[in-house]
This record gives structure tokens, C-alpha cells and sequence, in this order.
């Protein structure tokens, strides 16, 4: 039986809400957003009822119960490795990046790899986990290559009537021009840029 894969994107999913497949992160995602909406009512519930005891002159005198609200999901700072599903990012540039471009691109090499092209998928992960740890390229110019890498790999599974290859063109051609100092990533750039070619052509 095949493994059915998130509706969000494309990863195995373990649950279903609404008719809709979702993975472990997206469905953490979805409970996020449903206790900050659940926290905003609670907030807006112990409002109302300060403004009834206002109106009716008894704040001082006299104070409804109120809803104890729960403590705001804490932000975590991750000072080491983060593993994201296919890419490894190095505790020393975690902070730095846009983790943002980083799971897109996290994301399409699953949507590549399920779609039948493995090579392409494995080869992306390589350059971009090389990229990211590169002491070559200022953080700049990493975060202008991963923008790009972000579209490429979005343009491979867009439909091809939808595809704008005068872009995509111009797109190949400024990541190489933008790793041109760094060797270790020119070599791995020539084994991703065919493959990415073919894909988008």
C-alpha cells in the first residue's frame, strides 16, 4: 500500500484533518495556529468580562472569574545541526540563514525525489548543504544563490505551460556566475546544472 503524502507538501503524512493529509510539521504548524487563535479568544473573553464590571461599577468591589491564560509557545534558539529532511545545516551559520528559502528548497528535493528523480533531488542537496556551509561567499551573496535555488527548484514542478524559461535562464546563469570564486561549489554546480536544465526544459 502506498504511503500517503502530506497535502502541503508532499512529505509522508500521519493524520488527516478536513479530507486533507498532513505530515508531522504541518500538522504542528496547524495546532500552532489553532492555540494562538484559542489563546486570542481566551484574551478577548477576559476583556469583555473587564469591561462588564466597568460598566456596571463593581471593578473595584467585585471581579468575575477570569481565564487563566496559557504561557505563549516559547521561541527555542538552536544553537546546533538542524536537520531538515534532506538538508543538514551546520550550528554555525544557524541564525544567519533564511530558514524560510532553506525548507522550500527542502521540500521540492522531496517533491523531486517522489516524482522520479533522484539523482537531481540527492545532487541539490549536496550543492545546497555546500552552499550553506561555504566559508567563501559572504552571507549576501548565500542568501541571493538560495532566493534562486528557491525558484529554480519551484519552476521544476510547475507545470510547463507556466514555466518562465527567460527567467529560469537568467536564473541558471546567476548562480553561476555568483559561485564563480568558490571551487568546491563550482564542481558541485556542474553536476546540478545539467540536471536542472533537463528538468526545466
Amino acid at each position: 500500500m502506498k504511503q500517503p503524502t502530506c497535502g502541503q507538501c508532499g512529505r509522508p503524512a500521519v493524520c488527516s484533518i478536513n479530507n486533507v493529509n498532513l505530515c508531522v510539521d504541518c500538522y504542528s504548524r496547524f495546532q500552532a495556529a489553532n492555540n494562538a487563535q484559542l489563546r486570542h479568544a481566551m484574551t478577548m473573553l477576559n476583556y469583555l468580562m473587564d469591561e462588564m464590571d466597568f460598566v456596571s461599577g463593581l471593578g473595584g468591589l467585585s471581579r468575575s472569574p477570569r481565564i487563566k491564560l496559557p504561557p505563549p509557545s516559547p521561541i527555542l534558539a538552536n544553537q546546533g545541526p538542524m536537520n531538515f529532511h534532506n538538508i543538514n545545516v551546520q550550528g554555525s551559520v544557524v541564525g544567519a540563514i533564511n530558514t524560510g528559502e532553506v525548507q522550500r528548497i527542502d521540500v521540492a528535493i522531496d517533491q523531486i525525489r517522489f516524482a522520479g528523480d533522484p539523482a537531481l533531488a540527492q545532487s541539490l542537496a549536496h550543492f545546497t548543504e555546500a552552499l550553506l556551509a561555504s566559508t567563501e561567499l559572504q552571507l549576501r551573496n548565500k542568501t541571493e544563490i538560495l532566493e534562486q535555488l528557491s525558484f529554480l527548484t519551484t519552476q521544476t514542478f510547475t507545470p510547463k505551460d507556466q514555466r518562465k524559461p527567460g527567467i529560469i535562464r537568467s536564473v541558471l546563469d546567476g548562480v553561476t556566475k555568483a559561485i564563480n570564486t568558490s571551487t568546491a561549489l563550482i564542481t558541485l554546480w556542474d553536476k546540478l546544472h545539467p540536471l536542472l536544465s533537463k528538468a526545466l526544459s
